[in-house]
């Protein structure tokens, strides 16, 4: 028989579990946009000085940043799942002390919930600016010293990061919505 914890320990894990969702949520970010900033400075050097001669340095260079993008999305896209698991969570012990913050962002059975999100999502935001960072030096060198096998790299790399993602989305919301359901 499982033991139900009392409302003061339900608390506690509460404030713990937000804490956590909150940190997860923003490190993330805060990491992204040092290596963001650091893309486009990389873009004013590629932009300001004549590379032509060599592409090889800038198609390694754009691999480069896609490589950094990379971890940085896999990185972000690990803590989504975990603050993904702790909003669960916070859901959870709201609906046992009768709590509505979170909740109030649920659909019910017929789509519906107190409050809406419109516009991308999270990770929708996070693949756009993984997508922009990681193919835009390809892109400025493609323009600027036109058609380069070099160019390609990067693109491949984001290929099989975006794919990965999204099947590891796919698979956490699907876990996190069968374990919901489970519990009813």
């Amino acid at each position: 028989m499982e033991r139900i914890p009392n409302e003061e320990i339900l608390l506690v894990e509460y404030s713990a579990t937000q804490d956590a969702y909150l940190h997860y949520d923003s490190f993330s970010w805060q990491v992204g946009a040092v290596l963001i900033a650091g893309t486009f400075i990389f873009w004013g050097l590629l932009l300001g000085v004549d590379n032509s001669g060599n592409l090889l340095i800038v198609g390694l260079g754009g691999c480069f940043i896609s490589l950094l993008m990379s971890v940085w999305l896999l990185y972000t896209h690990h803590c989504r799942q975990i603050y993904l698991s702790k909003l669960d969570r916070i859901h959870e012990i709201e609906e046992l002390l009768g709590m509505q913050q979170h909740r109030r962002w649920i659909r019910d059975q017929n789509g519906n919930s107190t409050y809406r999100g419109y516009g991308p999502s999270g990770l929708q935001l996070d693949l756009s600016i993984y997508l922009l960072t990681s193919i835009g030096t390809s892109v400025i060198s493609f323009f600027k010293y036109g058609l380069n096998i070099w160019l390609g790299l990067p693109l491949i790399v984001v290929f099989f990061v975006s794919v990965t993602v999204l099947r590891n989305e796919r698979m956490v919301k699907k876990n996190l919505h069968s374990r919901r359901h489970s519990n009813l």
